[in-house]
């Protein structure tokens, strides 16, 4: 059994100590918490510029945060960490490479069950037009489909 690494072990520790420099920091000097306030303010494409760069270097996060929205205040259990989304080279059920810019062949991550939420044993990352096609059809649905397109074809 793999040893949890010291941040799984200290994630609560850790998270309560940076947001408590955070607030003493602004706390303790007002003329600070203005600045921050309005370089955010006065700067948006600033903050959209480097949102987006945060946002190219961290997809899996980005997945994460997504699913967890989707799931807030629905009864879809949840149970997973940004740590759990592995994303592969190549979309598993089509084969193409993922390109990150590309809405079609973008990774998105997948409920393989979707009556079973967002569990470890559950998602998958495959590509967006692989999770649309599979979007809420059942299996026998799917098959009818691929005999339809063989006939036809």
């Amino acid at each position: 059994m793999e040893k949890p690494s010291y941040y799984e072990r200290n994630k609560e520790k850790i998270k309560a100590r940076s947001k408590q420099r955070y607030h003493d920091k602004i706390k303790n000097d007002p003329e600070q918490a203005k600045k921050l306030a309005d370089r955010n303010k006065n700067n948006p494409e600033r903050m959209r510029e480097y949102r987006q760069k945060w946002e190219k270097k961290n997809p899996a996060y980005i997945m994460y945060h997504n699913a967890k929205a989707r799931c807030k205040g629905t009864d879809i259990p949840f149970d997973i960490t940004f740590r759990d989304i592995s994303i592969p080279t190549h979309c598993p059920v089509l084969g193409h490479p993922f390109e990150g810019a590309s809405r079609e062949y973008g990774p998105s991550l997948d409920r393989v069950n979707p009556k079973r939420g967002y569990t470890k044993d559950n998602i998958a990352v495959i590509s967006m037009r692989a999770n649309r096609l599979k979007n809420d059809a059942t299996l026998e649905e799917l098959e009818a489909l691929v005999q339809y397109v063989k006939e036809k074809v």
